[in-house]
């Protein structure tokens, strides 16, 4: 929680200190956990989630800005007969508040449309998740986060993006998100749990036009 505060501060001493562009995003997760037992590594199978937030941009300078978007991430997988009517069919859905920082270049352009690429470091907050059975709801095991349960609060990881604005008030963004901690609480130390996220969002810019001055 104080890294939180620290990053939050540190945003707000650069908003104050430089012109930003402020948005909405919302879009699509396709999330997945990747698992590590016994030294053999599985994929589960993907499942959809929703993706929905803000987006803060600072410039550093006319190529490179800091890039931001706080948001909740619908993140999870499902095991099991995916495609059967039988109750082995498992969705595992974990709910996060994301906070990203991110370093992005903007590739030189004479108009209006403009391309970003970049990457850094996530820290989220896990705080709900539940076990979903298929055709036996009577099974669902929600909570998911607790301390006597499954997974730990606290997910760390790397993340990369793309964007591309279309004019100055709306873009589409792609990216990638992986853990870099074992999401796993259990106290088998050979069984690892990492989550892993494809993302793709709208967004649209809100503000004065001729505030953004790297337009």
């Amino acid at each position: 929680m104080k890294s939180i505060l620290f990053a939050l501060m540190l945003l707000s001493f650069f908003t104050t200190s430089a012109q930003t562009k402020f948005g909405i995003s919302a879009g699509l997760n396709i999330a997945n956990m990747k698992i590590k037992s016994d030294d053999k590594k599985h994929l589960r199978s993907f499942i959809p989630r929703v993706q929905i937030g803000s987006i803060l941009e600072i410039p550093i300078d006319e190529t490179w800005l800091i890039h931001t978007t706080p948001c909740y991430s619908g993140k999870g997988y499902r095991y099991g007969n995916t495609f059967s009517t039988k109750n082995d069919s498992i969705r595992i859905l974990l709910n996060y508040i994301e906070f990203p920082v991110q370093i992005m270049y903007k590739f030189p352009s004479e108009n209006n449309s403009k391309v970003f690429i970049g990457g850094g470091l996530y820290i989220g907050y896990g705080f709900n998740g539940a076990f979903l059975y298929k055709d036996d709801p009577a099974r669902t095991e929600r909570n998911l986060h607790k301390v006597d349960s499954y997974y730990n609060r606290w997910d760390f990881g790397y993340s990369l993006n793309s964007s591309y604005q279309f004019d100055i008030k709306y873009g589409i963004q792609a990216g990638f998100t992986h853990s870099l901690l074992n999401m796993y609480r259990g106290s088998d130390n050979t069984y690892t749990a990492k989550n892993i996220v494809f993302n793709l969002c709208l967004i649209r810019f809100i503000g004065k036009d001729k505030m953004r001055i790297y337009d």
